[in-house]
């Protein structure tokens, strides 16, 4: 997906990462990928908990996305 020019927003299942793959730093400086955590700097682990918590937020953040 980070090989085409769409604007795109990563979700994670944990609390942001410190160190990022050279893709996803070009893209994000490129400003096209947004980057996003609904956790705490506590939250270090992918969990079955957590990737349910993420999986709402994108619900609820899709529910305001208008595309057009």
């Amino acid at each position: 997906m980070l090989k085409g020019k769409q604007p795109l927003t990563l979700v994670l299942a944990r609390n942001m990462k410190t160190r990022w793959e050279p893709e996803i730093e070009k893209a994000v400086s490129e400003k096209r990928l947004l980057v996003i955590s609904p956790f705490e700097k506590k939250t270090k682990r992918v969990t079955r908990e957590t990737a349910e918590i993420r999986n709402k937020k994108i619900i609820v953040i899709s529910n305001n996305i208008i595309v057009g």
